[in-house]
This record gives C-alpha cells, sequence and structure tokens, in this order.
C-alpha cells in the first residue's frame, strides 16, 4: 500500500507536540512541553538554504521562549503578539523577538484552551 502522506518539513523539540502549530508568514510556532519554539518554516534560518540537517530535519529553530510551565493549548498569532494560555495565564509574547511577555493576564481558573481572539489585529 502507498504511503497516505510524507514528511515535508520537520524539527526536534525533544518533547512530545500535543498541539496545533501556529504559521504567520514564515514562522511556524510550536509549542512542547513548556516551551515556545519559533521556527523558519523555509527551514533557512540558519543559512544553509534549506538542506536537511545532520539529524534529518528540515526546520531551523530561530528562538525559544520558557513558559515556565506546560503549555496545553494551541499558539495564536495576531499581530504584533503570539498568545498561549499557560495553566491558565494568557500570555502575549512579540511574534518576532520573543522575550518576557508583552502582557499576561491571570484567569480565576487553571484552563487548558486555545486563546480566542476578537477584534481586528
Amino acid at each position: 500500500m502507498p504511503a497516505l502522506w510524507t514528511d515535508r518539513w520537520s524539527f526536534p523539540t525533544g518533547a512530545a507536540v500535543e498541539t496545533v502549530p501556529a504559521v504567520h508568514e514564515s514562522i511556524v510556532y510550536v509549542t512542547a512541553n513548556a516551551t515556545l519554539y519559533y521556527l523558519d518554516l523555509a527551514g533557512r534560518g540558519n543559512g544553509d538554504n534549506g538542506t536537511l540537517e545532520t539529524g534529518g530535519w528540515s526546520g531551523d529553530e530561530l528562538l525559544r521562549v520558557g513558559a515556565g510551565a506546560p503549555i496545553r493549548a494551541s499558539p495564536v498569532v495576531a499581530s504584533p503578539y503570539v498568545y498561549i494560555d499557560v495553566d491558565g495565564d494568557v500570555r502575549a509574547f512579540d511574534r518576532m523577538y520573543g522575550g518576557a511577555p508583552g502582557w499576561s493576564y491571570e484567569t480565576a481558573q487553571e484552563s487548558e484552551g486555545t486563546p480566542a481572539l476578537a477584534g481586528t489585529y
């Protein structure tokens, strides 16, 4: 039986990816355990023009942000932030540069849902 799909792109996070990645322009935002990864979609972030890395993956890490607790919800991108829910805290990180959260909001209860956005961004 022929394969239904083949891997077109991959990156080793070192932990299970339990959420749906978000893509904005040329960056893929992936969460694994307590880390938010910013990955170059074209695999050219390290100057190798998209060739496979020694380990066989094709995505290049641009940066990573530690959340301090497991991230169980998918990231959401709306300019200029990447929003994640970390144990009930909604946090917004700069979508280009990461760093400390630009802002955060502690909800009254622990949650495990993807943040929803409304309005124009």
